[in-house]
């Protein structure tokens, strides 16, 4: 009896040791790996085609100039037109860039009455859709690199077309391919405002749990891909919970000094 649970002690002991190991490992390995971390800012549903929408957009902007971070905006191509977005590789090197890349081609599925744009639709009906949504773009002069479908729902079987037309794919959660580049933060933007206000606790309650994913990402040197909406942006901006929210996520984000950078940036750096 007196083996038996002298045994267990032991390997009780050796759980415990190699346990302390792996945390000192994960420890040393932020410490020395911490200037490898990236952030990569998206944000969804870009729009333009109306007076509210470019209001809209223009507050993104606005947003992201103030505290310096650069971002990809995947735009609804059939509600989108001519933009001189912020590009510091044409004007200062010291402002941002904003990098537009494809959402869907109007985020919008009639045969459903959903946002969800492709769910349902055979291969041929969403390429058509997915090429439409590139030329419409084009004609506007954007360089189209990377497609996201809507609401991230897409048959896994038109990744081979996409790769054809694109540089990268965001379309899913979960990585699967080299090709697509998946997104590791939930949106802080969606469902913390009411159409009055802003909820002060539940916004800090975000806030937290956005940092605590950071915290987890940074740990094990993983890529901060963070999704948010143009709308949920806006809202945001204007009640005065909203702002202070969204100026302490920024201000923790350049706190942690990452390397910022668009997804196509991202992609060419050959990190994923």
């Amino acid at each position: 009896m007196k083996k038996k649970n002298k045994s267990i002690i032991n390997l009780e002991i050796f759980i415990i040791i190699l346990i302390l190991l792996l945390c000192l490992i994960l420890i040393l390995n932020k410490k020395y790996n911490s200037e490898q971390n990236i952030f990569v800012l998206t944000v969804d549903d870009i729009k333009l085609s109306t007076s509210q929408d470019i209001s809209n957009t223009k507050l993104v902007i606005e947003l992201l100039q103030k505290h310096n971070v650069s971002a990809t905006f995947f735009a609804i191509p059939s509600e989108m037109k001519e933009y001189s977005f912020p590009d510091k590789n044409k004007n200062n090197k010291d402002s941002i860039t904003i990098e537009v890349a494809q959402h869907g081609y109007d985020h919008y599925n009639e045969k459903l009455d959903s946002y969800y744009e492709f769910k349902g639709l055979s291969i041929n009906e969403s390429k058509e859709l997915i090429i439409e949504g590139k030329i419409a773009l084009e004609y506007y002069g954007y360089n189209v690199a990377g497609f996201r479908a809507p609401c991230l729902y897409l048959d896994k079987d038109l990744i081979a077309f996409l790769k054809e037309n694109y540089e990268y794919d965001s379309s899913f959660l979960l990585p699967n391919n080299k090709f697509s580049i998946p997104i590791l933060l939930d949106d802080p933007t969606q469902f913390v405002c009411s159409n009055n206000s802003c909820n002060k606790l539940w916004l800090s309650i975000r806030k937290k749990w956005l940092f605590f994913i950071l915290d987890v990402n940074d740990l094990f040197n993983n890529p901060n891909v963070l999704l948010i909406h143009s709308q949920g942006i806006a809202r945001l901006m204007q009640d005065e919970n909203g702002k202070e929210f969204l100026n302490a996520i920024f201000t923790e984000i350049n706190k942690r000094d990452y390397n910022k950078m668009t997804m196509q940036e991202y992609e060419k750096d050959s990190i994923i």
